[in-house]
């Protein structure tokens, strides 16, 4: 009995540590504040959302900002190795659920595929964009998977300055300069399922459209960082 008091009082201890070690990794040991945003959108319905900000990050001295997006359907908890590692270089992060994801609530008219709509990144985004400690005119937004699509639809809604993707769709273009990075393996599910052939996408007709080329050569950059017009394909 004894025995079995003390390999359960070691596992909690243990179970304990890896609790506070993982939440000094996600704060990067204090130099990070994380908090669970429970927003409300025009219609009133409920957005959760994960934020992490860099003790750099004040009214003096605005940090830009990422929105980081799951894929699958996937709660927000999920993306925290991204989050923490942008908040660790400076950047205020807004970890989504989605509508329909974590605690977010599914308002109808937000829906990606029925009404044209940003799946409540809209509202994450007009929520950053107002802190003082954001920089708002250096919010970008990047996802996996479903979460690409996503995210390159908020910058159809809102102007942000950058979108990062890794996978393929079609939408609008939006009518301002804006930066796009793709970022696709080459035996990624989610991109094979849509293309004959990986090398495919180098003329797939929206992917070049975003870019303004017929073909995409990878690792090449198309216009400039400074002028917000940047899009390679990595």
């Amino acid at each position: 009995m004894k025995r079995k008091v003390t390999l359960l009082a070691a596992a909690l201890i243990l179970v304990l540590l890896g609790s506070m070690l993982s939440n000094a990794i996600d704060t990067d040991f204090g130099s990070v504040d994380t908090q669970r945003l429970y927003l409300v959108n025009d219609n009133g319905y409920t957005v959760t959302v994960n934020l992490f900000v860099p003790k750099s990050a004040t009214a003096d001295t605005p940090a830009p900002a990422m929105i980081i997006v799951p894929g699958g359907d996937c709660p927000s908890d999920i993306g925290s190795p991204w989050a923490t590692e942008l908040a660790r270089r400076g950047f205020v992060v807004a970890l989504m659920d989605y509508s329909g994801c974590g605690d977010t609530e599914v308002d109808p008219t937000s829906q990606y595929w029925t009404n044209n709509g940003a799946m409540e990144l809209d509202t994450a985004y007009d929520y950053i964009a107002a802190l003082d400690f954001v920089d708002a005119e250096n919010i970008g937004v990047g996802g996996h998977s479903m979460g690409s699509l996503y995210s390159y639809r908020l910058s159809t809604k809102r102007p942000v300055k950058l979108v990062i993707s890794d996978v393929l769709y079609a939408d609008a273009l939006p009518e301002y300069d804006f930066n796009f990075v793709q970022i696709s393996a080459e035996h990624d599910e989610g991109l094979l399922a849509r293309l004959a052939q990986f090398e495919d996408m180098y003329s797939d007709a929206f992917l070049c459209s975003v870019f303004g080329v017929d073909q995409i050569v990878p690792n090449t950059l198309y216009g400039s960082w400074e002028n917000n017009t940047a899009k390679e394909r990595l």
